[in-house]
């Protein structure tokens, strides 16, 4: 059976220490793309046409990168789609403007901070976003160094909201979520803990995330599928970021962290 882009085994996986190449990460990964790209790009299904995918998996016992499927993704930025939420959470938490029993009208609903989670609500943050403003968010932003050039290209929340021009990378997404797995961003420790909490995600480890999805062209695969998150292995703590290239919106890279945890226990 055919192994879903990004979350096998691959004949050479990439491996390297961030602490030797603090600079030059992005380069090496794109000098690796030609001798890598026909290794890693399994066959799709039978039914489904194969989809670039690609997976950064932090470890933190050993300070070093995994990197799973189609480097060539690495060098590219997108739209951090509804993984901007969680960071929206974090900045309000902190400003004392959101707490989980805060209340903010849903679609239909009125809904808290774990509810809004669990149905991704576009809705809800916008609200918490807005109550709180764009200053404590850009200064997050700013301070854990996540996509430098947010301060200057975004001035306010509405230009936030829209997505544009918001495009990161995967290596970004993955740096705010070791920043936050160990403790180094300035949210305190509770906030974290209480983000961690209500981001669990049930399997045979025990992990936590966000998943979403956001458009990136109007043509081509359409959509990008993000999932951010942690997970205690055997030897410690991972943080794993994955990306799925899609033509629809659909929130299929859960599913790809949850094959490659159960490839990598």
């Amino acid at each position: 059976m055919p192994v879903p882009a990004g979350v096998g085994e691959e004949p050479a996986p990439l491996h390297f220490s961030p602490m030797r190449h603090p600079i030059l990460v992005s380069a090496l990964l794109v000098a690796a793309t030609a001798s890598h790209s026909a290794a890693s790009t399994p066959s799709g299904t039978s039914t489904e046409p194969a989809t670039p995918a690609v997976v950064v998996d932090y470890s933190a016992h050993t300070d070093s990168y995994r990197v799973t499927g189609d480097v060539a993704l690495l060098s590219q930025r997108f739209t951090p789609g509804t993984t901007l939420d969680l960071m929206i959470a974090a900045a309000a938490l902190e400003t004392g403007d959101l707490t989980p029993q805060t209340e903010f009208p849903g679609r239909g609903a009125v809904l808290t901070l774990p509810q809004a989670f669990k149905d991704s609500s576009d809705e809800f943050f916008a609200q918490v976003l807005k109550r709180t403003g764009y200053e404590p968010l850009r200064k997050l932003l700013q301070e854990t160094r996540y996509t430098p050039g947010i301060p200057e290209a975004v001035s306010s929340f509405a230009d936030l909201a829209r997505g544009e021009p918001l495009r990161v990378s995967v290596f970004e997404q993955n740096l705010f979520f070791q920043a936050l797995v160990n403790r180094r961003i300035p949210i305190r420790a509770e906030h974290c803990a209480t983000l961690e909490r209500y981001l669990a995600v049930e399997g045979p480890q025990p992990a936590w995330g966000r998943s979403g999805w956001g458009e990136i062209s109007p043509e081509g695969p359409r959509y990008v599928s993000w999932f951010n998150g942690a997970a205690r292995l055997k030897d410690g703590k991972h943080v794993i970021t994955v990306i799925v290239l899609t033509p629809r919106p659909e929130a299929v890279a859960l599913a790809h962290f949850r094959r490659y945890l159960a490839a990598h226990r």
